[in-house]
């Protein structure tokens, strides 16, 4: 039998900061927390004493200049090794954005986050408690989208930034993965422990102009699970890179806000109550490979018009001039015109993209620092050897989207602004199978 403890602390920003998400973040300086930010701590156990702690954060991702002081604080104050620590995200896109070193509050606030995080790891190792294990599964309906849709005419045009549609819609591109992977810890003497692994942007509350500091909708489906079972609750974020939580086609049925999507996530995970089967845990192993990528380095052609577009939207803040001017200058966004320039300036050709396979027994964990798409992470859940499979994307570093060949073929904004080359995303998720193939062994 493992041991399982869990804690969680309060990671809200104490003075304005500028929120994570929707490109020109210094427009979006935080005005109001309506929803408390947390670090969420599962610290789990084997009978050989082989502890793995699993993090997941309200904040939209954790670039490895962040995370690597985090790990190696909490592996001191803990004795575990850096490598079985996992700081991984829900992705929100309202909270603190901890890039942003130009605005003096985010510095400030990147200094709290080694100690808070170190001091939610002790108090989750002091929580453990034996536990068993019991996996189900729900499948959501109508609340995450492919934000990547065909026209009538044929053409398909992607969600994001206000891109003009010449057509109406017609259909999603593709039909949206949805279903959520629920792990249970029973524990003698302490609360049940869910963990939650499903797959969405959770944009809800935020956008170009709204301030206000939130743990979206994975926040309320959090509360209200909680509230309705007696649990604790940890979330992890699968292959959401494509995946919205609303849809622009009017006649599907969608919440209008993001507390009642949250409590309808949550009426998901009570209707999987009679449907838990138990797994067998136990013999932890870890295996971590810091993979590097290579640079999809862009036309440099078409660079002074990418500066053009970049330099309106900077000096004006006019958000649908300098789409309008993107999309005229042949962008799909401005974004996708900033990032070629971040691209065209790179001063390495490699990107660092560490990868993570964690062996749990019955439960297999995979971790990627990227957003990854729907379709890779799916092959990654369905080709592993695991009774359950978790993927968790924006893991211990970060590095933008990383589409499927799909995204590539069809142009979609992610696939005009990452900085890999098409079939990245398929060969990490095969590297990632093959990572969980070797911890499945009873030796590496």
């Amino acid at each position: 039998m493992i041991k399982a403890g869990f804690s969680r602390i309060d990671i809200s920003p104490t003075e304005s900061v500028p929120l994570a998400g929707f490109g020109n973040t210094s427009s979006r300086m935080s005005e109001k927390v309506i929803d408390t930010l947390y670090s969420t701590c599962l610290a789990l156990t084997d009978e050989m004493n082989n502890t793995v702690l699993l993090f997941h954060n309200d904040l939209i991702g954790s670039p490895r200049h962040i995370s690597d002081p985090i790990r190696k604080s909490v592996s001191e104050a803990t004795g575990v090794p850096i490598t079985n620590i996992i700081i991984g995200s829900t992705h929100t896109h309202s909270a603190p954005d901890i890039w942003n070193w130009s605005v003096p509050s985010i510095p400030r606030y990147n200094e709290t986050l080694p100690g808070k995080l170190t001091q939610c790891a002790l108090e989750a190792m002091a929580d453990r408690k034996e536990a068993k294990a019991y996996g189900a599964k729900a499948y959501t309906e109508n609340l995450n989208f492919i934000r990547l849709y065909i026209l009538e005419d044929g053409n398909y045009v992607g969600d994001n930034f206000g891109a003009q549609h010449k057509s109406p819609i017609l259909d999603h591109a593709t039909k949206v993965d949805n279903e959520m992977r629920l792990v249970k810890f029973v524990r003698e003497g302490g609360e049940d422990i869910l963990l939650v692994n499903w797959q969405v942007h959770p944009l809800r509350t935020g956008g170009s102009v709204k301030t206000n500091v939130s743990s979206d909708i994975i926040g309320t489906m959090r509360d209200a699970t909680e509230a309705a079972l007696g649990c604790k609750f940890i979330y992890f974020n699968s292959g959401a890179g494509n995946i919205s939580a609303h849809s622009r086609i009017t006649s599907e049925h969608r919440v209008d806000n993001y507390i009642d999507h949250g409590k309808a996530l949550a009426g998901h995970i009570l209707s999987a109550e009679g449907s838990y089967e138990e797994l067998n845990l136990g013999g932890f192993r870890v295996l971590e490979n810091p993979h590097i990528e290579y640079v999809n380095r862009p036309d440099p052609n078409r660079l002074p018009a990418a500066e053009e577009v970049r330099d309106y939207w900077v000096k004006t803040n006019d958000w649908p001039g300098s789409v309008a001017m993107a999309i005229e200058r042949g962008f799909s966004s401005q974004f996708d015109a900033c990032c070629m320039i971040g691209r065209h300036h790179r001063q390495s050709d490699e990107i660092d993209c560490p990868l993570t396979a964690i062996c749990l027994g019955d439960v297999g964990i995979a971790t990627v620092p990227y957003e990854m798409f729907d379709t890779n992470a799916k092959y990654v859940r369905d080709s592993s050897p695991f009774k359950m499979t978790i993927v968790s994307q924006t893991t211990n570093a970060s590095v933008m989207y990383i589409p499927s060949a799909y995204g590539f073929i069809h142009g979609c904004y992610e696939a005009a602004c990452t900085d890999c080359k098409p079939g990245t995303g398929e060969r990490l998720a095969s590297m990632l199978v093959r990572m969980l193939n070797w911890t499945k062994k009873d030796k590496f």
